[in-house]
């Protein structure tokens, strides 16, 4: 992501970080990035199903208000809340920083090295299972490595569509999903829309070895 920030720097443009689908997985350093704008859904964090985000100073001062005529435009963050909070939601956000101290002992540096690592533990024998198969084709690298990947897997199966595939898998209580995922430019030109997108099988830390296993026997029948 650094690189990418330097080259839209370069051409005089801001660069806004969509990190929705990375920020369950691990440790975001958002000034490390080097992005004008970062957001995530607080949902995606163990946490209400509201949103956040984070903006450079001078950015967020820059820009238009959206709320009454009455908060200025110094008035950040609240000149960009056109609408009153969802009070019970906003109230458990400090639940999802409660829960990974919890898990990482105090320290979020052990919470998400821990989540890397079992993470890892989980995916490696559903990747290994969908490299070996001769009908898949497997998106992204096909190690657990947790410096490589996250457990977001996804992958398409030769002469299927995918949402055969997840049918099926619904029949044995198992709920992946299909689709692009809203990454519609790179299915199309991976010429993957046809078949309806891609499967996608999505773990966390708190799945269990049973569970992927009970994924991996199901995939072998159905696929």
């Amino acid at each position: 992501m650094r690189a990418i920030a330097e080259r839209v720097h370069a051409a005089g443009a801001w660069l806004c970080v969509d990190g929705v689908a990375f920020a369950p997985h691990r440790r975001v350093d958002v000034r490390a990035l080097g992005a004008d704008f970062w957001f995530a859904s607080a949902y995606k964090v163990f946490g209400p199903h509201v949103a956040f985000l984070w903006g450079r100073a001078e950015l967020l001062a820059r820009a238009r208000g959206q709320n009454c005529f009455f908060h200025g435009e110094d008035a950040v963050p609240a000149k960009l809340e056109p609408g009153g909070p969802i009070h019970e939601l906003v109230a458990s956000l400090p639940g999802i920083t409660e829960y990974l101290d919890w898990l990482g002992d105090g320290s979020l540096e052990r919470a998400f090295a821990a989540i890397a690592e079992r993470e890892a533990e989980l995916a490696a024998p559903l990747l290994a299972f969908l490299d070996a198969h001769p009908r898949v084709s497997l998106l992204g690298p096909a190690t657990a490595d947790p410096r490589e990947r996250v457990p977001t897997i996804a992958f398409t199966v030769d002469g299927r569509r995918s949402s055969e595939i997840v049918s099926r898998l619904d029949e044995h209580g198992l709920a992946l999903r299909y689709g692009h995922f809203y990454a519609y430019r790179p299915i199309r030109d991976l010429g993957l829309l046809d078949q309806d997108g891609v499967v996608r099988a999505s773990l966390l830390h708190y799945n269990t070895p049973a569970e992927v296993a009970r994924l991996v026997e199901a995939l072998d029948h159905v696929l």
